[in-house]
């Protein structure tokens, strides 16, 4: 019948309208599931940042007790002050946050003193900022939470030439300053700064941070050591050790035939756990009639530190501390000891042999003669002081005047300093390279003295090389010789610069690479900004800055 037709059209549109109204509220369902995962993460920032305003609140409320020690900790446990990527300086603060480098923050004591900390030391190391940014920085003049840092350049060009920039040159020259107080580069866990100096146009970071001695490689064991004037007890020590020792007639008889037999090229000891490596001697003659003995194994010697007649025994037995030259510092590396006799016609080696003991092993080794009739020599009647001094007189004439492969570049350029670490002038041998690296330069032409060379000038630079971090250690010299008929041409220098240093002198030498079967030494004196390069051709050109 129709109307069952029609029943059944009817439940055919309701089931379509229950359908329908399944589709929809799915939709809706899906829409609320959507506003609501919305709602839930509003909601954890919401709870974030108020649980930040929440804690600024307590942290600036006195009555609540807290102690900026634990707002940094919380920050800390909750690394919400991680540090920042290398290479970048972003802002350390947002709105949420900004209350702990406010005036009023619990922590404005500690932050203030940050902030002196390091405004105070851009003078102490001014010359480490100038080799790490090129920048001379100074802070403004204002109240802790609104110090700006300032710069200008670090080098400025005057009659041609490259010169540092001064104090004066704030009033001529054109300041960058950070855009926003320093505080906002704060790290307060760590308390230290890394400020932005870009400026609003410049792509990328220009940071500069507060701990740029750090990055130069002063450690805080250096600095103590500066303060405890370490430096100057090692001068005093290397005083004694150069100046001029009388020793009595018969004494210094003695010791000067010990030396020169132990000195005679066939006088060579072995022992069987050595393998190929021999011991043998050579002695240091020293002002007026002392000698020092040198000991050497495989050629890693070691220097007396008591002069040959101070251990030697009226009745010939000797027991002697050796340390590494221009390393006393670290104390005794070897002993030796043994006997001999210094009669009137000879002087012999009494027992079979010497005995040697380095400091890193447990039992001590006794070393043979390789051949049995290189123990003794024929004692020198006569010992003149005079002729001694002649013979050194002699020796320095050569050093200053190379003859070709002579056998004396390791003494025009001798290798000082080893352990850097824990050298008592190492702090002050990284100021005096950072000293040397903002004086000399591309910019800085050195003059000859001599025209008739073919060498016009001279440059010298500050290099390190293969991506190495910029510190005191890793930094080499670049020598850039102008030849007139070739241009510039670059030769760098042997190892890094700070192993050649000699503070005493206030110089540097080094050997350069030069051609192919040449020694070379290049001596830079940093107070008179000459650099003298001996070369063995038989050159030896001087070079002069205005």
């Amino acid at each position: 019948p129709v109307h069952h037709m029609v029943l059944i059209a009817k439940e055919r549109e309701a089931f379509c309208f229950l359908c329908l109204i399944s589709i929809v509220v799915g939709l809706r369902t899906l829409s609320e599931d959507h506003e609501h995962v919305q709602h839930l993460t509003q909601r954890f920032r919401e709870k974030k940042a108020s649980h930040f305003k929440n804690f600024g609140k307590r942290g600036m409320d006195p009555e609540e007790g807290l102690t900026c020690s634990a707002v940094r900790s919380y920050f800390e446990d909750n690394e919400l002050m991680e540090d920042q990527e290398s290479g970048k300086c972003d802002l350390m603060y947002d709105e949420d946050s900004s209350f702990v480098i406010q005036s009023d923050s619990v922590c404005a004591d500690e932050i203030s003193s940050a902030v002196t900390e390091f405004c105070q030391g851009l003078s102490r190391w001014d010359l480490v900022n100038r080799v790490l940014y090129g920048k001379q920085l100074r802070c403004t003049d204002d109240d802790w939470d609104s110090i700006a840092l300032e710069s200008i350049p670090a080098f400025k060009t005057a009659n041609d030439i490259q010169v540092r920039t001064t104090a004066e040159d704030w009033n001529s020259m054109e300041k960058q300053q950070s855009r926003l107080p320093i505080v906002q580069w704060l790290n307060i866990v760590t308390m230290k700064f890394n400020v932005d100096m870009a400026g609003p146009g410049d792509d990328g970071w220009e940071c500069v941070a507060s701990d740029s001695a750090q990055q130069w490689g002063i450690s805080p064991e250096m600095q103590a050591q500066e303060k405890k004037e370490s430096c100057k007890a090692w001068h005093m020590q290397q005083q004694d050790m150069a100046k001029e020792v009388s020793a009595p007639d018969n004494s210094a008889t003695a010791a000067y035939n010990l030396c020169r037999l132990f000195s005679k090229h066939d006088f060579h000891l072995t022992n069987s756990e050595y393998g190929d490596n021999e011991l043998y001697f050579r002695c240091a003659w020293h002002p007026k009639n002392a000698f020092r003995l040198h000991a050497c194994i495989g050629g890693i010697c070691k220097q007396s530190m008591k002069y040959v007649h101070e251990v030697l025994g009226e009745d010939g037995l000797f027991n002697m501390s050796l340390s590494e030259e221009n390393g006393e510092f670290l104390g005794p590396q070897w002993y030796l000891w043994g006997d001999v006799a210094v009669g009137q016609d000879t002087t012999t080696l009494k027992s079979d042999g010497l005995t040697l003991k380095q400091f890193h092993k447990t039992t001590p080794k006794t070393f043979s003669l390789k051949a049995a009739d290189a123990g003794s020599i024929a004692t020198s009647e006569e010992f003149s002081p005079e002729d001694f001094q002649e013979k050194r007189d002699d020796l320095n004439e050569k050093i200053q005047n190379p003859d070709g492969h002579d056998g004396l570049w390791d003494q025009r350029c001798p290798h000082l300093n080893n352990h850097w670490q824990r050298h008592p002038c190492a702090y002050e041998m990284a100021m005096w390279i950072a000293d040397f690296c903002t004086t000399f330069s591309h910019a800085l032409p050195m003059d000859q003295m001599d025209d008739s060379a073919t060498e016009g000038k001279l440059k010298l630079q500050c290099v390190n090389y293969g991506g190495t971090s910029r510190t005191w250690t890793s930094i080499k010299l670049e020598s850039l010789p102008e030849i007139k008929e070739l241009g510039e041409q670059s030769r760098k220098g042997v190892d890094a610069i700070f192993q050649y240093v000699d503070l005493t002198s206030q110089t540097l030498n080094m050997p350069v690479e030069f051609e192919t079967g040449f020694d070379s030494c290049m001596s830079v004196s940093l107070p008179e900004r000459k650099a003298v390069h001996w070369r063995s051709d038989e050159k030896k050109l001087v070079f002069q800055a205005a």
